[in-house]
């Protein structure tokens, strides 16, 4: 699909990229789960679709702290946040990888309120509450509520 013209072939490069990115990423070969995920983001804008591009930089962070990159991925998610915010429309996926980078370089207060907005973001979302219930809990639980 690289190689090709077929305009409806080269639709799928963003989803493809993505989808390899994190098949790396769950084996745990950052580096190139992160090349993929660069790859995602010219791909999605090429689509001229705004929310893939976010999810697509929101990777690239992720893929970042897997690798010890946190100020790098700290600089992404903040820049999401401010989007996000300034959009009306937060994010809870960007408050929870805040919450990570921010308690992995030991800034725990900050961290809690991050967590506690991701809770109260993600919580909303009947779908994460249904699949992912320990991670819900785990939210919870460094956002200091009770």
């Amino acid at each position: 699909t690289e190689r090709t013209s077929d305009a409806r072939a080269r639709r799928w490069l963003a989803s493809l990229y993505n989808n390899i990115g994190w098949t790396y990423h769950e084996r745990g070969e950052y580096a190139s789960a992160l090349a993929y995920f660069e790859k995602a983001v010219p791909a999605w804008e090429a689509r001229d679709d705004p929310r893939g591009v976010r999810i697509a930089r929101w990777t690239v962070a992720r893929a970042y702290r897997s690798l010890g990159r946190n100020d790098d991925a700290l600089a992404i998610q903040r820049q999401l946040e401010a989007e996000s915010v300034a959009a009306n429309a937060p994010d809870g996926y960007v408050y929870e990888e805040l919450g990570e980078l921010l308690l992995a370089n030991g800034e725990r207060a900050a961290a809690q309120a991050h967590f506690a907005r991701a809770f109260e973001l993600l919580g909303g979302d009947a779908t994460f509450r249904a699949n992912e219930p320990e991670r819900l809990a785990r939210l919870r639980r460094l956002g200091g509520i009770e």
